[in-house]
C-alpha cells in the first residue's frame, strides 16, 4: 500500500469504531481486507480475540477492538474489515476489526479542531493524538502502533 498521493500528500485511512470516526497514517498499516470466514479459534482467550489467521505467510491475531474497549452498540452494524497494523520494536502485527472502513483522507484536508466536545470511549485516550475535521467529519486520530500495544492486549491471559 503505498501511502503518498502522487502530489506529494500522505494518505489517512479512515474507520469506525462503535460511533468513533478515526484517521491513521496509511504508513502504520500494511493492509485493509475482509475478516475470512474462517478464523482459527484459540481456546480460553478473551472474547475480543476472534482468533488467528493468515495475511500471506504470517499468521496474527485477529482482535475486534470495539469488543476489546467494551463497546456495545446493537443499532450499528458489527465489524467485518481489519486493518492490518504493523507492530513496534518487540510487538508483532495485529489485524484489528474495525466496525467500518471509511475510506482514505489526505493530509492536505485535514484541520485542526477544538477538542473540548469531542467524546471518544476511554481504551483509544492513549493512542488519540488530536481531533480533527476532514469532509464535514470531525475524526479522532490515532496512532496504531500505540493501539496494539496496550498492556491488556499484548498479554492475552490464556488462564
Amino acid at each position: 500500500m503505498n501511502n503518498q498521493d502522487p502530489r506529494g500528500g500522505m494518505h489517512f485511512a479512515g474507520y469506525r469504531i462503535g460511533e468513533t470516526f478515526c484517521l491513521s497514517p496509511s504508513s502504520s498499516i500494511i493492509a485493509v481486507d475482509e475478516v475470512p470466514k474462517e478464523l482459527n479459534q484459540i481456546p480460553g482467550t478473551k472474547p475480543w480475540l476472534m482468533g488467528a489467521g493468515r495475511l500471506d505467510r504470517q499468521l496474527l491475531p485477529f482482535v475486534n477492538i470495539s469488543r476489546f474497549l467494551n463497546i456495545s452498540l446493537p443499532h450499528l452494524a458489527v465489524g467485518s474489515s481489519a486493518l492490518f497494523v504493523k507492530g513496534g520494536e518487540g510487538i508483532g502485527n495485529v489485524a484489528l476489526v474495525v466496525d467500518e472502513i471509511c475510506g482514505f483522507v489526505l493530509a492536505s484536508e485535514l484541520r485542526d479542531c477544538e477538542q473540548s466536545n469531542f467524546m471518544i470511549p476511554p481504551g483509544l485516550g492513549k493512542s488519540m493524538r488530536k481531533a480533527v475535521t476532514a469532509r464535514g467529519q470531525t475524526w479522532a486520530l490515532i496512532d496504531l502502533p500505540a493501539l496494539i500495544a496496550d498492556d491488556k492486549l499484548q498479554n492475552v491471559d490464556l488462564t
